[in-house]
Protein backbone atom coordinates (compact mmCIF):
# COMPACT_ATOMS: atom_id res chain seq x y z
CA UNK A 1 0.00 0.00 0.00
CA UNK A 2 1.30 3.69 -0.14
CA UNK A 3 3.25 5.34 2.39
CA UNK A 4 0.86 8.47 1.52
CA UNK A 5 -1.49 9.44 4.63
CA UNK A 6 -3.94 11.80 2.26
CA UNK A 7 -4.04 8.96 -0.40
CA UNK A 8 -5.23 6.32 2.27
CA UNK A 9 -7.46 8.40 3.66
CA UNK A 10 -8.84 9.23 -0.02
CA UNK A 11 -8.42 5.52 -0.36
CA UNK A 12 -10.99 4.73 2.61
CA UNK A 13 -13.16 7.38 1.54
CA UNK A 14 -13.83 6.38 -2.03
CA UNK A 15 -14.65 2.76 -0.67
CA UNK A 16 -17.35 4.25 1.63
CA UNK A 17 -18.59 5.96 -1.36
CA UNK A 18 -19.00 3.11 -3.72
CA UNK A 19 -20.89 0.98 -0.84
CA UNK A 20 -23.48 3.83 -0.69
CA UNK A 21 -23.62 4.25 -4.46
CA UNK A 22 -24.77 0.51 -4.20
CA UNK A 23 -28.08 1.96 -2.37
CA UNK A 24 -28.32 5.52 -4.01
CA UNK A 25 -31.74 6.16 -5.60
CA UNK A 26 -29.44 6.00 -9.07
CA UNK A 27 -26.86 3.54 -8.07
CA UNK A 28 -26.01 3.40 -11.77
CA UNK A 29 -25.09 7.11 -11.93
CA UNK A 30 -23.26 7.44 -8.39
CA UNK A 31 -21.12 4.74 -9.86
CA UNK A 32 -20.25 6.28 -13.13
CA UNK A 33 -19.51 9.54 -11.47
CA UNK A 34 -17.21 7.74 -9.05
CA UNK A 35 -15.55 5.62 -12.03
CA UNK A 36 -15.05 8.69 -13.81
CA UNK A 37 -12.88 10.07 -10.60
CA UNK A 38 -11.13 6.80 -9.98
CA UNK A 39 -10.00 6.95 -14.15
CA UNK A 40 -8.87 10.25 -13.75
CA UNK A 41 -7.12 9.30 -10.48
CA UNK A 42 -5.12 6.87 -12.77
CA UNK A 43 -4.17 8.73 -15.16
CA UNK A 44 -2.68 11.33 -12.90
CA UNK A 45 -0.78 8.50 -11.22
CA UNK A 46 0.37 6.93 -14.84
CA UNK A 47 1.91 10.73 -15.60
CA UNK A 48 3.76 10.61 -11.95
CA UNK A 49 4.92 7.12 -12.71
CA UNK A 50 6.16 8.28 -16.01
CA UNK A 51 8.12 11.24 -14.76
CA UNK A 52 9.67 9.50 -11.94
CA UNK A 53 10.60 6.58 -14.27
CA UNK A 54 11.85 8.92 -16.80
CA UNK A 55 14.18 10.26 -13.97
CA UNK A 56 15.32 7.23 -12.18
CA UNK A 57 13.09 8.29 -9.06
CA UNK A 58 12.15 4.11 -8.46
CA UNK A 59 11.16 4.68 -5.05
CA UNK A 60 8.31 7.32 -6.08
CA UNK A 61 7.47 4.85 -9.06
CA UNK A 62 7.44 1.69 -6.80
CA UNK A 63 4.41 4.34 -5.16
CA UNK A 64 2.40 5.39 -8.42
CA UNK A 65 2.31 1.39 -9.64
CA UNK A 66 0.78 0.35 -5.96
CA UNK A 67 -1.43 3.62 -6.28
CA UNK A 68 -2.50 2.70 -10.23
CA UNK A 69 -2.64 -0.94 -8.98
CA UNK A 70 -5.37 0.44 -6.46
CA UNK A 71 -7.14 2.16 -9.31
CA UNK A 72 -7.43 -0.67 -10.86
CA UNK A 73 -9.10 -3.01 -8.73
CA UNK A 74 -11.42 -0.04 -7.48
CA UNK A 75 -13.04 -0.18 -11.75
CA UNK A 76 -13.23 -3.88 -11.27
CA UNK A 77 -15.07 -3.35 -8.29
CA UNK A 78 -17.32 -0.85 -9.84
CA UNK A 79 -17.90 -2.94 -12.74
CA UNK A 80 -18.82 -5.78 -10.11
CA UNK A 81 -21.30 -3.97 -8.14
CA UNK A 82 -23.24 -3.02 -11.57
CA UNK A 83 -22.80 -6.17 -12.94
CA UNK A 84 -24.95 -7.51 -9.93
CA UNK A 85 -27.16 -4.56 -9.61
CA UNK A 86 -28.02 -5.09 -13.64
CA UNK A 87 -29.05 -9.08 -12.49
CA UNK A 88 -30.95 -7.85 -9.83
CA UNK A 89 -33.35 -5.87 -11.93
Amino acid sequence: TSKDPAYLMGQMELRESIEDAEHAADPFAELDRLYKIVRQRKREVEDDFSLAYEQQNFDVAKQAVLKMRFCERIISEIKRIEERIDDDF
